[in-house]
C-alpha cells in the first residue's frame, strides 16, 4: 500500500513538472484562425489585431488560472532581416521554467534581454549599450542574455512590457496572453469557462489539447489503476484478517473456554482476540514498510523499465506523511474486520469444553 501512494505520488509530481516546463496550458489570441493564432504566438510573427490589456484582470480573477502572462510580440525589420521583440513582464518566468539566463530579467525601461542566437549574431556583450531594432536613436542597456534553448526563444529580443507598448505605439495593448492552470486536469472546464466569460467574447481561447489530453489521459489512467490495486489490496488484507482471526477463535476454543470456566467475562475475550487482530496488523503495516524502505530502489528500477515514457527524475516519492493512510489505515481495518471473529469466539460456552472433556 506505501509503494501504490508512493508511487502515484511520485509519478503525478513528475508528469505535472514535466508539463509545466513545456510553457502556457492555454493561449489566449485575437478573434481569426485559431491555429494561426496560436502559430503565430508560438513561433514569432507579425499578427496585425491585437487585445485589450484589461482583458487580463478578468482572465486572472477565475480561481482555475493559477497566472495570466500578457505578452505584446512585435515583428520589425533589421538588418534586411525580420527581427522577433517581445514586450513581456517577469510573470512570464513562471512559463519559461527551463530557461537560463546569463545576468538578470529586464524589469525597467531601457534595458533588454537577448535569445542566444541574437547575441551571436549582432556580437553584443553583457551590459553593452545597443540599439533597439525598429526604433530611431532608441538603445538600451543589455542586461541578460538567454542561454540556449534550442526553441524560437533564442531569436527573440525581449523588453519591459510598459516600454514596448510605448515604443511601438500600442498603449495598453497585447498580442496574446499565456496561461497556466493551478491543475491541468481541469483544462476542459477552464477553456469553457475564459470562452464564457465577456473578455471571451472577443479572442480565441485556445487549449494546447493534445498534449495536455494525453498528459491528463496518463494521471486519470494511472490513479484508476493504483487505487484499484489499493482498494484490492484492502480486500485482500481484510480477508486475510478475517480468516486468521477465526481460525484462531476456533483452534484456541479450548483455551477459550477454560477462561470462560474460570471465570473470564465475555467482554474480556473480546478484547483480548481484539488485541491479537490489532498487534498483527501493526506487525504486517511496520514489516511491510521496512520492506518498502529497502527495496524501494528497485522497485523504482523495474517499474521504469516497463513504462512506456518513464520521467527522468525520482518517480517513487517518498513522504512521512503517508505513513498515515499507509499504516494507520490498514490497523483500523484490520481491527474492524476482526471485531466479528472475536464476538463470536467470546460467545463460546465453558459447556464446550466439559462436552470435549467427556468426549
Amino acid at each position: 500500500l506505501l509503494f501504490v501512494f508512493s508511487f502515484e505520488l511520485g509519478y503525478s509530481e513528475n508528469l505535472r513538472r514535466e508539463s509545466e516546463q513545456m510553457g502556457a496550458q492555454i493561449l489566449l489570441v485575437p478573434k481569426g484562425c485559431p491555429y494561426d493564432s496560436a502559430s503565430l504566438a508560438l513561433y514569432g510573427a507579425a499578427w496585425p489585431c491585437y487585445l485589450p490589456s484589461r482583458y487580463l484582470k478578468e482572465v486572472s480573477s477565475f480561481p482555475e488560472v493559477q497566472a495570466a502572462a500578457p505578452v505584446l510580440m512585435v515583428s520589425v525589420a533589421s538588418n534586411n532581416e525580420r527581427q522577433i521583440i517581445e514586450g513581456v513582464e517577469p510573470l512570464l518566468l513562471q512559463f519559461k521554467k527551463r530557461w537560463q539566463i546569463a545576468g538578470r530579467f529586464p524589469m525597467e525601461s531601457n534595458e533588454i534581454m537577448a535569445g542566444s542566437e541574437v547575441v551571436a549574431d549582432r556580437g553584443w556583450k553583457l551590459g553593452e549599450t545597443v540599439a533597439v531594432p525598429g526604433t530611431q536613436n532608441t538603445s538600451a542597456t543589455l542586461v541578460g542574455i538567454l542561454n540556449k534553448t534550442l526553441s524560437a526563444d533564442d531569436r527573440f529580443l525581449y523588453l519591459p512590457l510598459s516600454w514596448t507598448q510605448k515604443l511601438f505605439h500600442h498603449p495598453a495593448e497585447i498580442t496574446h496572453v499565456m496561461v497556466k492552470l493551478r491543475d491541468p486536469l481541469g483544462l476542459d472546464e477552464a477553456t469553457r469557462k475564459l470562452r464564457g466569460c465577456d473578455a471571451g467574447m472577443s479572442m480565441n481561447v485556445v487549449p494546447l489539447a493534445h498534449l495536455y489530453h494525453s498528459i491528463s489521459s496518463i494521471l486519470r489512467s494511472s490513479r484508476f489503476l493504483l487505487y484499484s490495486i489499493a482498494a484490492v489490496s484492502f480486500l485482500i488484507a481484510m480477508g486475510i484478517v478475517v480468516a486468521n482471526s477465526s481460525a484462531v477463535a476456533f483452534e484456541r476454543m479450548r483455551d477459550i473456554g477454560l477462561m470462560r470456566a474460570l471465570g473470564a467475562s465475555r467482554s474480556r475475550i473480546f478484547s483480548i482476540l481484539v488485541s491479537f487482530t490489532l498487534l498483527l496488523c501493526i506487525a504486517g503495516a511496520v514489516v511491510g514498510a521496512l520492506l518498502f524502505t529497502m527495496c524501494s530502489p528497485l522497485l523504482e528500477n523495474w517499474v521504469k523499465m516497463n513504462l512506456s515514457y518513464p520521467p527522468t527524475t525520482t518517480l517513487i516519492r517518498w513522504h512521512w506523511l503517508l505513513i498515515a493512510p499507509a499504516v494507520l489505515v490498514p490497523v483500523l481495518l484490520g481491527a474492524l474486520s476482526g471485531i466479528f471473529p472475536a464476538w463470536k469466539g467470546s460467545r463460546i460456552s465453558p459447556a464446550l469444553l466439559l462436552q470435549e472433556l467427556q468426549s
